[in-house]
This record gives C-alpha cells, structure tokens and sequence, in this order.
C-alpha cells in the first residue's frame, strides 16, 4: 500500500484538486491497489457526496465527483481507448489478443463511466 496516501496533507491537496477540477487521477502508480482505493474513498466521502472510483486500466485510475469531471475523464479514457485500438492489428490484420482484452476492459469501463448520474 502506498503510505502517503495516508497523510492528510496529501488528501487535502487532492480535496482542493477535486474541487476545482472536478476529478483526480493516480497516473502510471502500480502500487496503488484496490484496497488504497477503498481507503482513499472513505477519507474523501466526508467532503464529498458523490464520489465515483473508476479502475480504467493497470495505469489510469480516476475519483470523479461531478458531471464536468465526468466529462474530462471521458474524453482522457477516448483517447487512451483510441490509441489502444490503433495498436490492437498488426501490419498483416491480424489480432493481438492481450491488447484486445485491454481495449475491451477499457470500452466497458468507459461505458459503465456514462450511465453514472450525479445529483
């Protein structure tokens, strides 16, 4: 588990992130499992109502609290899922199976990201 997270400095600088930006993402941070995820969510559920966590893929995690944040994470997971499907042939149209599961999981995740209203 990553132990900065549990610094409060650190969690208010991602509260004054989420507020103006409307989301926050952990780029590239492998060590940051499900279970850092949980508890970064109960220390955010005091500040915020709704908050959503999206596991977009192995690299690209994302916190969304409102539609325009929403808005913003869809259009970083349409290009991530863009360059994704431009890799999935190779020059003779055949189908790399792992990067098609990736571009499956990553069209799902997309989807299920669509259907969540905020109020």
């Amino acid at each position: 588990m990553i132990r900065e997270l549990y610094s409060s400095e650190f969690i208010e600088d991602v509260i004054k992130h989420i507020r103006i930006h409307g989301y926050y993402s952990v780029l590239f941070n492998e060590d940051f499992t499900d279970l850092d995820a949980l508890y970064f969510l109960e220390s955010l559920k005091d500040t915020f109502a709704n908050i959503v966590y999206v596991n977009f893929d192995d690299t690209k995690k994302y916190f969304v609290i409102n539609e325009p944040g929403k808005k913003t994470v869809l259009k970083l997971m349409e290009k991530s899922i863009h360059l994704t499907k431009r890799g999935i042939y190779d020059s003779l149209g055949n189908v790399f199976p792992e990067i098609k599961l990736k571009f499956d999981k990553m069209t799902r995740n997309k989807k299920a990201l669509e259907q969540v209203r905020f109020y």
